[in-house]
C-alpha cells in the first residue's frame, strides 16, 4: 500500500526512495533491510505530514541502544496507518518475483540486490523453482569477484543482464508450458516435451562390438517419436528457441481463431 504525501526538508529523489512502503516490507521479507532503513522511512513519512504515535516512536529511535525495538515501533506503526505488513510471502517465490522487479524497475533496489534476492528466492522456493534457476547462477559469478563490478560500465552491463533476465521470466511465465519442462528435453522432430526413453543396444550390435565391426551403445531418444533428434532445454539457446516456438504457436492459434 503506497503511503503518499509532501515531502519537506529531504530531497525529492531521496525522500521517494524512503517512502516507498512496498519496497520496505519486501526487503524485510526477504531479510534485507537494516534497522536504519525502518528509522528513516518514520521520518521520511513524518516530513510527509503523516502522523502517529508510534510513528513518531520510530522515528525517534536510538539505534546504538534501541535496535531491538524497531520491529516491534514498525509493526504498531503499520497497524496504525493500515499497512500490510506481511503482504509480501517470501514462499512464494514467482510473485515475490515480480515485486522485485518492480522494485529494480523503480530504482528501489540495485541490480546486485536484485540478483541476490531472485537468487534467494530460488534457495527457498519448496522445489527449486526452476525458472528462477538462472539467478543463482548470476549471483555465484557476482559473488566470485566483486571488485570487477565496481566500474561504472560493469554496473551498466549488469543492470542490462538483469533486464534481460526478467524479460525472459515474463515470457517464459506469460505461454503456457508443461509442468517442469526445464528439466525435460525438446524433440526437434515432434515437438514431444518430456523425459527421453533409453534404447538398448541390439544383440546384433553387441556381437558386432565384439568383433570391432563398430560400436554398440544404448540410445537416448523421444519418448513419443523415438527420434535421436532432441536438445536439454535447461541449455539457454534451447531455452530461447522453445520459447520462440511456443509464442509463435500462440500467435498462430489466435490468428485462426479470428481469421
Amino acid at each position: 500500500m503506497p503511503i503518499t504525501g509532501g515531502p519537506c526538508q529531504v530531497g525529492q529523489q531521496h525522500y521517494d526512495r524512503l517512502v516507498n512502503t512496498e519496497t520496505l516490507i519486501l526487503r524485510r521479507a526477504l531479510g534485507y533491510a537494516r534497522p536504519e532503513e525502518y528509522v528513516e522511512w518514520a521520518l521520511a513519512l513524518l516530513c510527509a505530514d503523516i502522523d502517529g504515535p508510534n510513528l513518531r516512536i520510530l522515528a525517534g529511535l536510538n539505534l546504538r541502544i534501541e535496535r531491538d525495538d524497531v520491529e516491534e515501533y514498525f509493526l504498531a506503526t503499520c497497524r496504525e496507518l493500515g499497512v500490510p505488513a506481511d503482504s509480501v510471502n517470501a514462499d512464494s517465490p514467482l510473485p515475490t518475483a515480480k515485486l522485485v522487479h518492480e522494485a529494480f524497475c523503480r530504482g528501489d533496489v540495485t541490480a546486485a540486490e536484485a540478483i541476490r534476492m531472485m537468487a534467494d528466492l530460488y534457495r527457498r522456493s519448496e522445489q527449486r523453482e526452476a525458472l528462477l534457476s538462472p539467478w543463482m547462477w548470476l549471483r555465484l559469478t557476482l559473488d566470485s569477484d566483486r571488485a570487477r563490478w565496481s566500474s561504472t560500465e560493469a554496473l551498466a552491463a549488469l543492470e542490462d543482464t538483469v533486464r534481460r533476465e526478467y524479460s525472459l521470466l515474463e515470457r517464459s511465465l506469460a505461454v503456457p508450458l508443461p509442468r517442469g519442462w526445464m528439466q525435460h528435453s525438446w524433440c526437434r522432430d515432434c515437438n514431444h516435451v518430456g523425459e527421453l526413453a533409453l534404447v538398448p543396444a541390439t544383440l546384433v550390435d553387441r556381437f558386432l562390438r565384439l568383433v570391432g565391426a563398430r560400436s554398440a551403445t544404448d540410445s537416448i531418444v523421444c519418448a513419443s517419436c523415438g527420434s535421436r533428434n532432441h536438445r536439454s532445454l535447461c541449455e539457454r539457446e534451447v531455452h530461447l528457441e522453445y520459447l520462440d516456438y511456443v509464442e509463435g504457436a500462440a500467435r498462430g492459434r489466435a490468428a485462426e481463431e479470428h481469421a
